[in-house]
């Protein structure tokens, strides 16, 4: 089975800490969504980041094959099912065929708030792990952070 990761969790050295095992497969694109950073995370004291329907855009991250212990682990990391949900969606792999179905995350969204430092360079160090497109990473990541920097 898969999972998709699109946040802080796209980041190697923490996705591979939390899940020894797991399997980076490449690069995945979920189309139809965009991201917003809408939620809380402790850890940072900063917003996460999150998923939100928008039939133009697409998102891009990394696409892992994980096991029923790994999904456990990705549950209970995203609290799921009390503050979060789990779907299987398509999963395009650039240049690659078929789709793949793969779990996805969403959190329950709170008020947009903005990143903090540090999660942001989780999330473009695992961007970048993850071999996105440098173009992507500024434009999706990297100038949002600097959009809402005070």
């Amino acid at each position: 089975m898969y999972f998709f990761a699109y946040g802080a969790h796209m980041n190697h050295a923490l996705l591979f800490a939390l899940c020894p095992g797991i399997k980076f497969i490449g690069e995945g694109e979920l189309s139809g969504y965009m991201l917003i950073f809408d939620g809380f995370c402790p850890d940072t004291g900063g917003a996460i980041v999150n998923l939100e329907r928008s039939h133009d855009d697409a998102v891009c991250g990394g696409l892992f094959e994980i096991n029923e212990e790994h999904l456990k682990v990705l549950d209970d990391d995203h609290d799921h099912p009390r503050h979060s949900s789990r779907v299987l969606f398509d999963i395009r792999r650039p240049g690659l065929l078929p789709n793949v179905k793969a779990n996805v995350y969403f959190h329950e969204a709170l008020v947009d708030g903005m990143p903090s430092h540090e999660y942001l360079k989780r999330m473009i160090q695992g961007a970048r792990d993850c071999g996105l497109p440098e173009e992507y990473i500024f434009s999706s990541i990297e100038l949002y952070g600097r959009g809402h920097e005070k």
